[in-house]
C-alpha cells in the first residue's frame, strides 16, 4: 500500500501523544486520505489475512465456527457477524509487523536479528507504525459501533430469541479477538525482567488497566448471549432428529448449513466436555471465554488466576 508520509523531527511544540485535532487545530497529515487507502488496503488484503487466521486456530470448534461465521456474513452482509469478521481482521492486521518495500526506506535498516519475524527486511518507523494502528483502530471502533448497535436491536427487540445464531457467531468471534488480545498482553508483561523497573510498574499499570476492561467486555458479551437465550440450551438439543421436538425459537432463522453445523459442533463439545469445562479456568488461554457459551447452566463468569499465574 502505497502511503504519503513525511520525516519525523520532534520539536518542543509538538504534540507526542494520541491526539486527532490539537489545541491550535493542527491535525494529523492528510488522516482521510490515509483512513481510505488503509481501509482499502485491509479488505484487499482480507483473503491473505483471512488464510493467515485460519492456519493460526488449533481446535475443531474454533474451525468449524470461524468458517461458518464466514459463511453466514456472505449469506447475511448487514449481519453484525459480518462487521465482527472485519473486526478480527483488524485485530489482526494490527498485531502484525508492517514492512517497508520498494526503494525508499525512509532511513531504516534492515532487522538483523534472526530471531525477529521480519528478519532481513525494513520496518516501518515506529511514529508511522503507531499511526497505522491508531487509524485501524479507529476503524474497528466504527464497526463495534455498528455491531453494538445491531445487538441492541435484536436483544431488546421482539422475538429476540429466533435470533439466537446471529447473536451467538457474533459473541463466539468478539470472544476469540478479546481472548487473543489477552493472551499477547500476559506475554507482554511477562518480559518484565528486560525492562527498567519504573517502565515494568508503567506498563503492568496500564496492562491491567485494558485486560480487566478485556475481561468486563467478554462478560458482557457472554451476560447478554445468555440472557437472550433465557434458559434454551441450543447446543443440548438432538440436531439429528426431527427438528419439531427441538422449538421453533431455536430453528427459525436456521437453513440447513446452520444445521449441518450444530450437528458437527454438539458432537465436537461431547468429545470435548471435560476440555471445555476447563478452559473456563484458564484466563488468558484459547476457549476460555468462549467455552463460557456452551456452558449456560453454570455461574457467571468469576475472575480467575491467568494463565501464567496458575
Amino acid at each position: 500500500m502505497p502511503i504519503i508520509c513525511r520525516k519525523f523531527t520532534p520539536k518542543s511544540t509538538d504534540i507526542l501523544k494520541d491526539v486527532w485535532e490539537g489545541e491550535n487545530g493542527d491535525r494529523l497529515y492528510d488522516t482521510d486520505a490515509t483512513t481510505s487507502d488503509l481501509e482499502g488496503y485491509i479488505e484487499e488484503c482480507s483473503t491473505l489475512l483471512d488464510n493467515d487466521l485460519r492456519a493460526s486456530v488449533s481446535d475443531d470448534i474454533s474451525k468449524h465456527t470461524f468458517l461458518e461465521a464466514k459463511r453466514f456474513a456472505l449469506a447475511n452482509p448487514d449481519s453484525c457477524v459480518a462487521d465482527a469478521l472485519k473486526i478480527r481482521l483488524i485485530s489482526y492486521f494490527c498485531r502484525e509487523s508492517v514492512i517497508i518495500v520498494g526503494d525508499e526506506t525512509l532511513g531504516i535498516a534492515k532487522v538483523e536479528d534472526t530471531r525477529f519475524p521480519i528478519y532481513g527486511q525494513v520496518p516501518v518507523p515506529s511514529v508511522l507504525d503507531f499511526q497505522i494502528d491508531t487509524i485501524a483502530i479507529h476503524l474497528m471502533l466504527k464497526l463495534i459501533k455498528s455491531v453494538v448497535s445491531r445487538l441492541k436491536k435484536i436483544i431488546y427487540g421482539r422475538r429476540n430469541k429466533e435470533k439466537w445464531y446471529e447473536v451467538y457467531l457474533t459473541c463466539f468471534i468478539l470472544l476469540g479477538c478479546l481472548e487473543k488480545v489477552y493472551s499477547l498482553q500476559l506475554g507482554y508483561m511477562g518480559m518484565g525482567d528486560a525492562m527498567d523497573k519504573d517502565v515494568v510498574m508503567h506498563v503492568n499499570y496500564i496492562s491491567r488497566s485494558m485486560m480487566e476492561e478485556w475481561q468486563y467486555s467478554a462478560e458482557n458479551l457472554i451476560f447478554h448471549f445468555r440472557c437472550i437465550l433465557r434458559g434454551m440450551d441450543p447446543f443440548s438439543f438432538d440436531w439429528e432428529g426431527p427438528h419439531e421436538r427441538i422449538g421453533e425459537a431455536a430453528t427459525t432463522n436456521l437453513d440447513g448449513q446452520a444445521i449441518l453445523y450444530l450437528r458437527r459442533v454438539t458432537s465436537l463439545l461431547k468429545e470435548q466436555k471435560e476440555n471445555i469445562r476447563g478452559a473456563r479456568n484458564r484466563i488468558g488461554a484459547p476457549l476460555s471465554w468462549i467455552s463460557e457459551l456452551f456452558l449456560p447452566d453454570e455461574h457467571s463468569p468469576q475472575s480467575v488466576t491467568s494463565a501464567t499465574e496458575a
